[in-house]
């Protein structure tokens, strides 16, 4: 790298952040894509904003948009045309001066920075004073877009190798639902008896609060989505099966349970009404199976959570204690060959992603 001057990104950026206009289904010739995380990672379909609307903060194709506020915090996107999103800032800047591939690449190295100082208890934000601040290598212009042809070289086959290898570990995951699916349609072939969960399952709920969550107590507290340790108390000792009702971490939690535990208030204990016709462990990966069809039924803006009437109306299979047994040892054989796939995809797409970041610091660092 030739001699380069540093800059605080203050200096040569400014960050507009993003609002919240009149939000509609449709779009017509005066509105454009509201522009969330989840719409431009594909996850979510697009609602849209007019142009007109005074609170509607324009993005273009050439412009970066960072996340500002939530757990991926620091994430830049790119390419997109249309209106910010409230969560998003607009990341402006001279063309004249800096490159946008070059400060795109600089912002990717920072990422754990950028993600690692978050303000905020309930939405953590991006902590503006340390984007800022933090010193970006601005040589000239032209040298900016010599590095950045090196590492559209040197990063291309890592980025794909990366995609690849998400795709993989995303289709891993699909393994034992797609299994299930099988052994369900199979079982319905073969007239298995069908019940409702309100005819086949015994509900209670949890009593503790958040307060009662320690993390020296010696019972296992079972919330949302996660597990943690209430006071020295506990309210039941059985077998059962626990589903947490809060979808606010983005997922339901679900876990068999035989022994002493406490149970936060809208966390679901379920029970057969008859053991001797249901197994425990087969009722457990039925839930599981079903939990992505629970995540549409579910209600609430934000915090998601089901209902005793969602559930009620849940219809499941009952084959033959037998044949319950026999399904949860091929599961657990097949969710066992999974684990160690996943795992192994794991390290390697982390293998790959380590390396992404060593070339972009030698990159900044002047090695190229």
């Amino acid at each position: 790298m030739t001699q380069e001057r540093f800059k605080r990104l203050g200096e040569v950026c400014k960050m507009v952040k993003g609002k919240k206009p009149q939000l509609f289904k449709t779009q017509d010739e005066n509105t454009l894509p509201y522009l969330g995380a989840k719409f431009m990672r594909g996850t979510k379909e697009s609602e849209f904003a007019s142009t007109y609307d005074k609170n509607s903060v324009l993005v273009l194709k050439k412009d970066l948009v960072i996340i500002c506020d939530g757990s991926k915090s620091g994430d830049i996107f790119s390419g997109f045309e249309g209106i910010l999103s409230s969560t998003m800032g607009r990341v402006d800047f001279d063309s004249d001066v800096i490159d946008s591939r070059y400060l795109k690449n600089f912002l990717d190295l920072n990422y754990k920075l950028f993600n690692g100082a978050k303000k905020g208890a309930a939405i953590p934000h991006l902590d503006f004073h340390v984007f800022n601040n933090i010193e970006i290598p601005l040589p000239p212009l032209l040298e900016q877009k010599r590095i950045v042809k090196i590492l559209d070289e040197k990063l291309g086959k890592i980025k794909e190798a990366i995609k690849l290898r998400e795709e993989a570990i995303t289709e891993t995951e699909k393994i034992l639902s797609r299994s299930l699916s099988e052994i369900f349609e199979e079982g319905r072939k073969n007239g298995w008896d069908e019940k409702t969960f309100e005819e086949a399952l015994s509900f209670k709920t949890g009593k503790l609060d958040s307060n009662a969550m320690v993390s020296n107590g010696r019972y296992p507290f079972f919330t949302c989505a996660q597990q943690t340790y209430a006071i020295d108390s506990y309210a039941y000792d059985q077998k059962a099966i626990l589903l947490a009702g809060n979808n606010a971490a983005g997922k339901y939690s679900v876990k068999y349970y035989d022994g002493k535990f406490d149970a936060y208030q809208r966390t679901y204990i379920i029970t057969p009404k008859n053991e001797n016709h249901l197994d425990f462990l087969f009722l457990k990966n039925y839930i599981i199976f079903i939990l992505n069809d629970l995540k549409d039924l579910s209600v609430g803006a934000n915090t998601k959570f089901l209902t005793m009437k969602i559930l009620n109306k849940i219809k499941m299979p009952l084959p033959p204690l037998i044949d319950q047994k026999q399904i949860v040892e091929k599961l657990d054989s097949l969710s066992g060959k999974i684990k160690q796939l996943n795992e192994l995809q794991t390290s390697q797409l982390s293998d790959l992603k380590a390396l992404e970041k060593t070339l972009l610091r030698e990159a900044f660092n002047g090695e190229f």
